[in-house]
């Protein structure tokens, strides 16, 4: 079962246990709350990233990470305390990297420390990397730096209140423009486009579906689709540095 109509596909589950049918008609009832701009069913979402079914969690854990703001994304810890799987740690470490936020950071840093597993750190540079990326920092050197440090001294004297993708307050004028230029690279190069998040964004913060995804290459209807469809989401108002969901910001 997917988000309802939402467009992205990275938060497609598949909800089989007949018990969990009650708590997914209230996770899609906040979806579509949270779809018009109604931000107070956070706290309705906050209670499911602890619960006892994996997929439920998993799917209130992406929601949560599309419509968390600054101040609530520490509730994250509560479905840390429960992952069991590999695949469960590298999912929510990569979930809280999609929340754009500074005050994930600090909680990104103490689970690496609760782990304990250099394992996981591509997964925890990734989500730093993803929020705010600081030179000359990766998996290879992370155990030979203070990175606690590094970033502690960092985001100290940026506005916690901010929205950052890859180091830069989020506006969806600079991924747009980001999006066009891999796109015609990737026409003019007959290869595939090489994207991360860009769709993925554009598609969560403007309630607009991305016409191209992950892997794909482009052709000259493609490109022509990608143009019409920044034209289209342009013409929206944006504030840098803010954070939204299906066109409403995030508060």
């Amino acid at each position: 079962m997917a988000f309802g109509s939402i467009p992205y596909k990275r938060s497609n589950y598949n909800i089989v246990e007949k018990k969990c049918d009650e708590e997914m008609l209230s996770l899609i009832q906040c979806l579509m709350n949270f779809k018009e701009g109604k931000f107070n069913a956070i706290d309705e979402l906050i209670l499911f990233l602890s619960n006892n079914s994996m997929d439920i969690r998993n799917y209130a854990c992406q929601l949560f990470s599309d419509v968390c703001s600054y101040k609530n994304v520490h509730h994250f810890n509560n479905a840390w305390e429960l992952v069991e799987t590999h695949k469960d740690i590298r999912s929510l470490i990569l979930k809280l990297g999609d929340t754009l936020c500074l005050t994930a950071i600090p909680i990104l840093l103490s689970w690496r420390e609760d782990l304990e597993d250099v394992g996981f750190d591509g997964y925890i540079c990734q989500s730093l990397a993803n929020i705010y990326p600081l030179q000359g920092v990766d998996e290879y050197n992370i155990d030979d730096i203070d990175i606690n440090e590094l970033y502690n001294n960092t985001i100290e004297k940026l506005d916690k209140s901010t929205y950052y993708f890859k180091g830069m307050p989020v506006f969806l004028g600079n991924i747009s423009k980001d999006l066009i230029i891999k796109c015609q690279v990737s026409h003019k190069e007959k290869k595939q486009a090489f994207l991360v998040s860009e769709p993925q964004i554009l598609s969560n913060f403007s309630g607009i579906v991305c016409p191209i995804s992950l892997n794909e290459s482009v052709d000259e209807k493609c490109l022509t689709s990608i143009y019409n469809y920044v034209n289209q989401i342009a013409g929206m108002p944006w504030k840098k540095g803010s954070k939204y969901f299906f066109s409403h910001e995030v508060i």
